[in-house]
């Protein structure tokens, strides 16, 4: 009885350790990076060095989020994710109907299947990511 009334103690204690911890490491930037420090250091670095104006940093911002490189299908219809699915499997183009927010997964499916090259702004332009999350 004894030792499970210590070892209870000891746990709620080590519990709230963790919890003061993680809150801690929350409010301060881990290792001095944070998503927004970052995106202010690059658009900082940005208007200093004008002669980079050609070059396009909201792709890393796009990439600092770790939310944006998990699947996301449930934002689309499940028929068309299904038949994307298929396609990625098969290689067999069927009359479905595509929508404009699966155009750019639909189309790199087409070039994966035809094993040609992508045009050299596909990956300049988002999204960035397939919504598969790859």
């Amino acid at each position: 009885m004894r030792t499970e009334f210590f070892l209870s103690i000891l746990a709620i204690l080590m519990s709230f350790f963790t919890g003061m911890l993680a809150l801690s490491l929350k409010n301060d930037s881990f290792l001095g990076f944070s998503v927004p420090i970052l995106q202010n250091e690059i658009l900082k670095f940005k208007k200093e060095n004008k002669k980079i104006d050609s070059v396009r940093t909201d792709g890393i911002l796009n990439n600092l989020n770790p939310e944006n490189i998990l699947p996301f299908y449930y934002y689309f219809d499940f028929k068309e994710v299904l038949q994307l699915e298929e396609f990625r499997k098969t290689c067999k183009i069927s009359n479905f109907k595509k929508s404009k927010q699966l155009q750019k997964a639909w189309k790199w499916q087409e070039l994966k299947c035809s094993n040609l090259s992508p045009s050299d702004d596909f990956f300049m332009n988002p999204p960035f990511y397939h919504p598969s999350g790859q």
